[in-house]
């Protein structure tokens, strides 16, 4: 599961449209870039499943936690989040800020990169139908700084790839004449 409380992100200076497939039906559908979402270690940690992953990526320098290793990029998690429900003030600069609520959508290509202090910085695509509306209203917001919460995003479980061999007896002595 994928939580975060409501703080300040950047969101994309484009958003990718395309159709998806409900059935036979083309679906107008969206990809929507989101960047600079600052995780804690407790937020990485958990994001990742793991209690431990903030002590691999980052080291302790004289007080002042620092990305264990800088020669890397960001890095990608091969899972997708999914049923999320996004929320994006697009106008936080004030309090008459126009929200921008998207429902059951998937979270994906989502990067994650240490930062000096501790912190780790997140971007991902948010995939969903969103309304005309709200198209129109992202547009308008394009490139500039928004405040997200993120809520009820699950994990999608990867499956096993591949289906294993099936065993094929290829021994002549057991045809059937």
């Amino acid at each position: 599961m994928i939580t975060i409380t409501d703080r300040p992100a950047r969101l994309g200076s484009s958003i990718n449209t395309r159709t998806e497939k409900h059935g036979d039906e083309d679906i107008p559908s969206a990809d929507i870039p989101i960047t600079g979402i600052m995780l804690s270690a407790e937020e990485l940690n958990s994001l990742l499943g793991d209690p431990h992953a903030s002590r691999a990526l980052f080291n302790n320098d004289k007080g002042v936690k620092r990305p264990m290793f800088r020669c890397f990029k960001p890095f990608r998690l091969t899972e997708k989040f999914e049923g999320a429900r996004v929320s994006l003030a697009l106008s936080v600069l004030n309090d008459n800020g126009v929200v921008v609520e998207i429902k059951d959508c998937k979270l994906a290509k989502i990067d994650l990169e240490p930062c000096e202090g501790g912190l780790t910085a997140m971007s991902l695509q948010i995939q969903s139908v969103p309304t005309e509306a709200q198209i129109g209203e992202l547009f308008g917001h394009l490139n500039r700084e928004i405040s997200i919460e993120i809520a009820d995003g699950k994990r999608v479980e990867k499956s096993g790839g591949k289906q294993a061999e099936l065993p094929m007896n290829h021994d002549q002595d057991d045809r059937v004449e």
